[in-house]
């Protein structure tokens, strides 16, 4: 009977030690095991139900009126809820004519559709309050699988006309709690940008619109054009981000951005028949990624040298690897081809890395801090800089 027992004992002890070990908390893998993990497909669909088409990617879905190839719904979902949504179709205003005015007679028809990409095209003509008077439009909008959609649209006047605005405007609600505006005159890194004002309050801009943007951690917006403020009365917008109400840490908003915005006493914008007048919009939303599971095990350490110490010890190394770290990368290394001296050391860097189960990174700007180095155009003329970019 005891060594029964005792048996059971040993069989009892064996099965919790395995289990202890396989709940034992996250463990770290081989990198190559990390690097050959497949990813999550990120691809786009196309449907048609319910009199819309929808564009669906990896965390968001966009809703099209095919009578008027405007964005007439948009959602996208983080941890299992909407973090941003239109409260009402994208508006597309050219003086007197209205998107939002029913009675939209277009036809929209998919050109291309592609796991990256989706486009439509659209022939239509925005109504105005007067029967029978329209104008005619042309509209391809391509929507890629990152969440962006480009607009590409071309008005096609039957008559002359003048018109004191042309604006574009999204309503959308979300987990917004700032907002950013992009000019066309600059790379965007002096880009002001604030706390969403109070409900009821208002953020406008008078500059050369680009980009107008809400966002938080948790989601953000964007809409942009590329003929921002074309014309425009000085003193009156040309974007504004205004807010409707405030929900917790939710926010339902106004963007706009104008391409023509005049005042009435003035002559206006003139359209001429039978020339297009053309200009692109758009929007980008985010979340647009499915949350990368690679992340937690590419973590990188950097190591920046100097003229004591140019280069890392092979135990300084090993150190890295035994911390968890994947990626090893290196600063003050010298112009790509042409390694610091003594450069046979960066052989030597190199081979401890790989032998201890880690990436080598080069500074991950090398490409723009040394463009014109000769050892980089070395390289490029040899067809070699791709290995080390």
């Amino acid at each position: 009977m005891n060594r029964l027992r005792f048996r059971w004992l040993l069989i009892l002890a064996a099965t919790w030690s395995g289990t202890a070990r396989a709940d034992d908390g996250p463990r770290s893998r081989p990198i190559a095991e990390v690097l050959r993990e497949p990813l999550p497909p990120e691809d786009l669909t196309y449907a048609e139900r319910d009199g819309r088409i929808v564009v669906a990617g990896p965390t968001f879905e966009y809703s099209v009126d095919p009578t008027t190839g405007m964005i007439a719904a948009l959602r996208a979902r983080r941890d299992g809820r909407d973090v941003v949504r239109l409260v009402a179709p994208a508006r597309l205003v050219v003086g007197p004519y209205d998107s939002a005015l029913p009675g939209g007679v277009g036809e929209t028809t998919a050109t291309s559709r592609g796991a990256e990409r989706i486009v439509l095209a659209t022939s239509g003509a925005l109504r105005s309050a007067e029967p029978g008077d329209d104008l005619p439009y042309r509209l391809t909008t391509t929507f890629y699988n990152d969440g962006v959609v480009v607009c590409e649209v071309a008005l096609l006047p039957k008559k002359d006309a003048a018109v004191a605005e042309i604006r574009h405007e999204v309503r959308a609600a979300g987990a917004f709690r700032h907002h950013l505006h992009k000019t066309r005159d600059s790379n965007g890194f002096d880009s002001p940008w604030a706390a969403l004002p109070p409900a009821g309050g208002a953020a406008t801009f008078s500059t050369l619109t680009s980009c107008l943007q809400v966002f938080s951690p948790k989601a953000g917006l964007a809409i942009f054009t590329d003929r921002g403020a074309t014309r425009a009365s000085e003193g009156l917008d040309t974007a504004a981000v205004k807010v409707a109400g405030r929900d917790g840490d939710d926010a339902t908003v106004s963007l706009a951005q104008y391409v023509v915005h005049e005042r009435p006493s003035d002559d206006g914008f003139r359209l001429k028949a039978g020339e297009p007048f053309s200009f692109r919009l758009g929007l980008s939303v985010v979340p647009n990624r499915i949350p990368h599971r690679r992340s937690p095990d590419l973590r990188m350490f950097a190591w920046i040298g100097d003229d004591k110490n140019p280069y890392p010890t092979d135990a300084e190394i090993l150190d890295v690897a035994r911390l968890g770290y994947a990626l090893f990368q290196m600063h003050r290394l010298g112009t790509p081809g042409e390694p610091r001296p003594p450069a046979e050391e960066l052989d030597r860097v190199i081979k401890t890395v790989h032998d201890a189960g880690m990436l080598f990174i080069w500074t991950v700007n090398a490409d723009l801090m040394y463009a014109s180095a000769p050892g980089v155009r070395a390289l490029q003329e040899r067809g070699e800089w791709p290995l080390w970019q």
